[in-house]
């Protein structure tokens, strides 16, 4: 019993959130229509969707619009198994003043 009181002192006493499991990947998707409903699922699950308004709807239009320009990210997009997932490794980063310039600029992709 002793032991138990102290492993529960120790991990604070808290359970853990549950948290849904993300949802499949999306085969198959060779379009970025294909992978929409999959980013809307992907951020409607993030913590923030409760308490920011508009979260996932501008969330999923910020993804559309890469995709729109990079269709190569279709794969990628549906790999993604979790937000950070998705904005690390198949969106171009955005820096602190909410510009993708710098990295544009550091990946000359401007073809000049």
């Amino acid at each position: 019993m002793r032991a138990l009181l102290l492993l529960i002192a120790a991990c604070g006493g808290k359970p853990a959130p549950i948290t849904s499991p993300p949802p499949p990947p999306a085969t198959g998707a060779k379009t970025c229509d294909d992978v929409r409903a999959r980013i809307e699922q992907l951020y409607g699950a993030d913590p923030m969707a409760k308490r920011v308004p508009d979260f996932v709807t501008d969330n999923t239009a910020m993804v559309m619009n890469d995709c729109a320009k990079q269709p190569h990210l279709v794969v990628c997009l549906a790999r993604a198994s979790t937000v950070a997932d998705l904005e690390r490794t198949c969106l171009v980063p955005i820096d602190d003043e909410g510009s993708e310039a710098s990295y544009l600029q550091a990946k000359d992709v401007s073809g000049r």
